[in-house]
């Protein structure tokens, strides 16, 4: 790496800006829409871009969620370093540095982060640090205004490469350059509404440290945010909903390409998640500012449901029951039967995710997080909460309806277990989003036994659930042999419930001996 020079001042700002993936054949008639066409302040520019991004063998940078590249600017060279940020909801928020050095040079002295340039700066990092992938795409620019509020819009075409690999880019960015985030996705809804387009939650960094290193896409699990005890409660909110939002868009393409049915599942995980999040947030977000937010997530997993009820049931319990029963012929038809519901299903669920309204719903939610929408009706006492007060007020509080609901365990109806596996379901994720603010053993153990009870009362809603996909397959069947055979699988199902309700117990008396961490 050549010697570095002084270079010019550099632009310490937050990015934020709204990706949207499309072909290229649906990015033609973009130009004409109304809200372009009518409030672009100038003619298009294009232009070439290429950029180099730059990291070492280990991937330190990387792993530090720091993106540096250089792009060529005639004899000079555009230095960009990112940090990761947030994404979900479409919208991408990142701290960013840029600055013009000479050219094919890199030079950290401009960053105004005294931790991260001295860290940038280590001679060993310098010296390890070589190109890793490249980006080469023709942007074309465009400035649009509409009142106070101007957005950079840009289409990028071209691809991300590595030596060995390449894969295309074709993507819209609106990047607000001054005014109301909200505009953002007033342009974006607006886009989709007209052409079929997806909601990208990936960076070109991202989607090019894919490439250089191979990795395969698998399905994407919770993981709790990071919050400091003294974060504010809504601060918090945003974070732990951001994430729930990311895990949700992280497992979409899965669901939409592949059979595995981990995707469909963490989707619902995920959507659980969210709603979870807006309940135990309750003290901060009415009711009243929610419902717009909680309808289409209520949708979606509707969508879903039945998709993950069939995977259930042909994955876990069908093939105890043919094992045990490979001569019953009339087995071979209920399997036959399940797995057309379990493809009719996985069909509706793509739908739903390939659709207009599911990538209407993302924008939605991102833009009432992104603008915090519902704190004009927020109690100022709340406002005034740590993420830490809120958390020892909500957990001590679902603790203690959770042990309510088990008061009576043994004599508990359907519908009272049902509750009750309701209530643990919501204490865990209430006890996982705040598990960052204590003690990482004592949120485990009580998380560890939460999880085994949540498990026993998931076994027995299965069942339940289970005997309503055979209702469905009963009203198929034709043959004596046909409803003989859904009849043994009830009674399999219904004796499988029975023992497993013979755990519950053990696993109640643990959960209620469990110290609590707050």
């Amino acid at each position: 790496m050549p010697t570095p020079q002084r270079p010019s001042a550099s632009g310490n700002s937050v990015e934020t800006e709204i990706k949207l993936a499309m072909d290229a054949e649906a990015l033609r008639p973009l130009p004409r829409l109304p809200i372009i066409a009518a409030h672009s302040l100038y003619r298009p520019v294009t232009r070439r871009l290429r950029s180099t991004y730059f990291d070492t063998d280990q991937l330190a940078l990387q792993e530090r969620g720091v993106a540096v590249r250089l792009r060529q600017a005639g004899r000079r060279s555009l230095q960009t370093i990112k940090l990761a940020g947030s994404s979900a909801g479409g919208l991408h928020q990142r701290r960013e540095w840029e600055t013009h050095t000479p050219l094919n040079t890199l030079d950290f002295s401009v960053i105004d982060d005294v931790e991260l340039r001295d860290w940038l700066e280590r001679v060993d990092l310098r010296r390890d640090l070589r190109p890793v992938f490249e980006t080469d795409f023709r942007r074309t620019q465009r400035l649009l205004r509409i009142g106070d509020d101007e957005i950079e819009l840009a289409i990028d075409r071209g691809e991300v490469r590595t030596p060995s690999r390449a894969e295309p880019i074709c993507e819209v960015e609106l990047e607000l350059k001054s005014g109301d985030v909200a505009r953002l996705f007033e342009i974006a809804q607006a886009l989709n509404k007209a052409l079929p387009l997806r909601v990208e939650p990936r960076s070109k960094a991202e989607r090019g440290y894919r490439l250089f290193t191979a990795a395969q896409d698998g399905p994407c699990k919770a993981e709790a945010p990071e919050l400091a005890p003294d974060l504010s409660a809504n601060a918090a909110f945003v974070r732990v909903a951001n994430s729930c939002l990311a895990q949700l868009q992280a497992n979409e393409l899965g669901l939409l390409r592949s059979d595995d049915i981990e995707y469909v599942h963490q989707m619902r995980v995920a959507l659980r998640r969210l709603r979870s999040a807006i309940s135990v947030f309750r003290g901060l977000i009415p009711k009243q500012a929610s419902e717009t937010v909680v309808a289409p997530l209520r949708w979606l997993a509707g969508e879903l449901n039945d998709a993950r009820n069939w995977d259930v049931f042909i994955e876990e319990a069908l093939p105890t029951i043919l094992q045990a029963n490979s001569a019953e012929a009339a087995l071979t038809w209920l399997q036959q039967q399940a797995q057309a519901e379990q493809q009719s299903s996985r069909q509706r669920a793509r739908a739903a995710v390939g659709s207009a309204r599911y990538r209407s719903m993302l924008l939605s939610v991102g833009q009432w997080l992104a603008t915090h929408a519902w704190t004009a009706a927020t109690p100022p006492e709340a406002l005034a909460l740590s993420a830490r007060e809120l958390a020892e007020m909500t957990l001590a509080e679902r603790h203690k309806r959770l042990r309510k609901r088990g008061k009576d365990l043994a004599n508990l109806t359907t519908e009272e277990r049902h509750a009750l596996r309701i209530a643990a379901k919501k204490l865990r994720y209430a006890a996982e989003f705040f598990s960052s603010i204590f003690s990482k053993r004592e949120v485990q153990a009580y998380v560890g036994a939460l999880a085994k009870l949540q498990d026993v009362l998931g076994r027995l809603n299965d069942a339940a659930t289970t005997s309503e996909l055979l209702d469905k397959l009963a009203a198929q069947a034709t043959a004596a042999t046909e409803h003989g055979v859904l009849g043994y699988v009830r009674g399999w199902m219904a004796s499988h419930a029975v023992r497993t309700a013979q755990r519950l117990e053990p696993v109640w008396r643990e959960f209620k001996q469990v110290q609590r961490f707050w």
